[in-house]
């Protein structure tokens, strides 16, 4: 008997034909490591299903399995001396960041510490102490009274958190917290909004009502709410760069230097542990690290950050009170140099490991060894902030006697996305072009050199950090007084919009005597549309790096198709089979 007739035999093909294309497709999108184990286990039930039966159909399913890894390239390739451009929407690399210097010492509790000896917890040395008072609007926390309470009486600062619940009313979810709470004042940290749990719900759900939850209680108490959240859990589900100047309560153990969400690059509170240890606790208990002094940690739990008060507290930018938080001089239409030696920079991480050298740009530059950590310890930050949005040249000032790195990634937060450029920082003496890029008007964007970029640490590689040039392509000539150069026409230089990656020989670059960028057009080969240096069509070849491994799109469609045939042709072979192994 048929089994199942057309009906069957067309499902079956579709089924195949789909996990066929599903997996190619995914696996040319994303081919980290990490995401090929997760998928491997779907292709073994499909390869067992539809080709281990046919051996003459193995040959074709492992070249279907092995596509993806076609043009993998390792890391220690990815150097381009007129820098490799990424587009991703966000980071491609996360941003780890360090204390600026001093931290105090803090904890969070609930009702799973139990009854707490707070005598014995300030006698500790805990300085701050973060107090749940709700999960959603169906738990209260049932020592929230008491903990409140014993905490204000034993001189703690304190705070007060919610663990959200997108799926329960927001309005009864501020409204609990803010009753309890009680109005903003002296010794209280700004209320906080835990998000770590989508609560059965989606993306959107989660977003619109957490972002509503932080609108209402800013609203009551004109606080900034201060964000406890995982840099993972943010940027897959809350995906915003919008609250970079929120107050951020970062959750990541185990690492001293956590990874930053989209949107921040400077944390308030680090919990870095969910198994410490405090006197007067019995078990467990999260331990958390203040960012500043105790006299900074006083002012942030003022109730609301003094401007004028000679500390830059979370939620100060430059912008808002320039007495206190160093301010970056404004980037002009035309573009200007950002030296290392003004506001606008920050050389993050271990102070003892950069060094300092009467070199480079107007006499002075900053360098620190290159490590192939997982995470950056020594980091450098050009912060930016835009008079007029524009299409931006950025270059980097490059010494040839101290800059060694021939991997120095830059990541670039610009407008609503980030990229990354990978130079090499011998290839150039002066100024080394890392790309094109599209910035809007205002501050929160910046430039970071991480000195991770794996480069072994025996090689002592020295990575430079030094100025920055930008260099705005889209506008009439500078003024006079601006201190630019004009800026060179335009020569075909790839721009972040096309998301493309350029190869290292793609771009010649020629420093000309005046230090001005040249892009010499007749060394760079035609694109596959005629165009020369030109961004590739919508049609073109794009490029995508993923951990590690660049894959090119281009062989897509004819994957697909050889797909449908797979599909067929394998199907057709298990029914055969089938019909064989049928009793008649």
């Amino acid at each position: 008997m048929d089994e199942g007739g057309p009906e069957r035999a067309l499902g079956q093909f579709l089924e195949a034909s789909g996990n066929c294309a599903w997996w190619v497709a995914l696996s040319m999108a994303d081919t980290s490591l990490t995401s090929m184990a997760t998928k491997g286990m779907f292709l073994t039930h499909w390869y067992h299903k539809y080709y281990e039966p046919e051996p003459s159909m193995r040959r074709l399913a492992l070249f279907i399995l092995l596509v993806p890894f076609l043009g993998c390239t390792d890391r220690s390739d990815r150097t381009a001396s007129a820098g490799s451009v990424l587009e991703t929407g966000r980071l491609s690399q996360a941003l780890n960041v360090c204390a600026d210097n001093e931290t105090v010492e803090g904890i969070d509790v609930s009702h799973w510490q139990a009854e707490i000896d707070w005598d014995a917890v300030a006698a500790s040395g805990i300085k701050f102490a973060v107090i749940r008072v709700s999960d959603g609007t169906r738990t209260l926390d049932r020592h929230f009274a008491r903990n409140w309470a014993e905490a204000q009486r034993v001189g703690l600062i304190r705070g007060i958190y919610q663990y959200f619940r997108a799926g329960q009313n927001v309005q009864e979810q501020a409204r609990i917290l803010l009753d309890r709470m009680g109005p903003p004042g002296p010794g209280l940290l700004p209320p906080v909004i835990d998000l770590e749990d989508l609560d059965g719900g989606n993306n959107a759900q989660l977003q619109a009502a957490a972002f509503e939850w932080i609108r209402l209680v800013e609203q009551e108490t004109g606080l900034r709410p201060m964000i406890y959240t995982g840099s993972y859990f943010w940027d897959d589900h809350l995906q915003s760069n919008a609250y970079g100047e929120y107050p951020l309560w970062i959750a990541q153990w185990g690492n001293d230097c956590p990874r930053m969400p989209a949107g921040w690059n400077r944390w308030a509170m680090h919990q870095y542990t969910a198994t410490g240890r405090v006197a007067g606790i019995n078990g467990d208990v999260d331990r958390n690290r203040f960012n500043g002094s105790l006299e900074a940690l006083q002012v942030f739990a003022g109730g609301m950050a003094s401007c004028g008060d000679g500390i830059c507290s979370p939620g100060e930018t430059g912008r808002m009170c320039p007495a206190d938080c160093p301010h970056c001089a404004e980037i002009p239409p035309a573009g200007r140099i950002v030296n290392e030696q003004e506001p606008c920079f920050l050389a993050g991480g271990p102070t003892q490991y950069w060094r300092e050298e009467a070199s480079g740009h107007e006499g002075h530059l900053y360098w620190t060894h290159t490590t192939d950590n997982e995470n950056s310890a020594n980091y450098a930050v050009w912060n930016f902030d835009f008079a007029e949005a524009g299409n931006y040249r950025i270059e980097a000032y490059t010494s040839a006697q101290w800059a060694r790195s021939q991997q120095a990634e830059y990541l670039i937060e610009h407008g609503m996305n980030s990229a990354s450029a990978v130079i090499d920082q011998t290839a150039v003496d002066g100024w080394n072009l890392i790309g094109e890029f599209q910035f809007i008007a205002g501050d929160n964007q910046s430039i970071r050199l991480n000195d991770n970029t794996g480069e072994p640490n025996e090689g002592m590689v020295k990575l430079v950090a030094d100025a920055i040039r930008l260099t705005r392509l889209d506008a009439p000539p500078p003024s006079p007084d601006s201190g630019m150069e004009p800026p060179v026409a335009d020569a075909g230089l790839p721009t972040t919009s096309d998301a493309e990656t350029m190869t290292a020989d793609a771009m010649p670059v020629t420093p000309s005597q005046d230090g001005s960028i040249a892009t010499d057009t007749s060394q760079t080969p035609n694109r596959p549309d005629g165009t020369v240096g030109s961004p590739a069509s919508p049609q073109g070849l794009r490029t995508r790096n993923s951990g590690g491994c660049t894959t090119t799109n281009g062989p897509l469609q004819p994957m697909l198709i050889l797909c449908l045939f797979l599909g067929g042709y394998g199907v057709r072979r298990l029914r055969g089979r089938n019909r064989m192994q049928s009793p008649r």
